[in-house]
């Protein structure tokens, strides 16, 4: 990944768009890769996945500062492994933070692999598809109708 220089996914995209109206980039997190730049760059929508761990708000917050806000990157965040726990970050203290209204929680559970071990999706989780249901339906939003009605996830196996 760190390879791809920052304009690869220009040309990926172009080629991609071809035969589809819509492309989930899934490029990373270090601002350092070519990858996640182009990312940033050619990414219409932006998703930023974090955890409640200080390490991962600190990262965040950092290339908010940094990076994103100088360049006017916005986008929305979703709020991976979440847990109630009060020793974490509550869901509004990192909206506080990160000054955003709404952000999306997908919950931990403790075994963790468990969906790749079961050659599965998250979905079949009843703990996991709320959160992934509130997202995808935010993606939904910006589709057009015709779209909708066509099954977004195919099983395969």
């Amino acid at each position: 990944m760190k390879y791809y220089g920052i304009d690869y996914l220009e040309t990926l995209i172009k080629i991609l768009s071809k035969n589809y109206q819509y492309i989930i980039l899934d490029a990373g997190n270090n601002i350092q890769y070519g990858l996640s730049v182009s990312a940033l760059k050619y990414g219409e929508e932006r998703y930023y996945i974090l955890t409640q761990q200080e390490k991962s708000i600190r990262r965040f917050k950092n290339l908010m500062q940094s990076v994103l806000n100088l360049m006017e990157y916005s986008g929305k965040i979703i709020i991976n492994k979440f847990n109630n726990n009060i020793a974490f970050y509550s869901q509004k203290q990192i909206e506080e933070i990160f000054q955003v209204k709404d952000s999306y929680v997908i919950n931990y559970i403790e075994y963790g692999w468990q969906a790749e071990l079961d050659r599965d999706t998250l979905l079949k989780y009843p703990k996991f598809a709320e959160g992934i249901k509130i997202i995808v339906n935010d993606i939904l939003c910006e589709m057009p109708q015709d779209i909708i009605k066509k099954p977004l996830f195919k099983r395969y196996g």
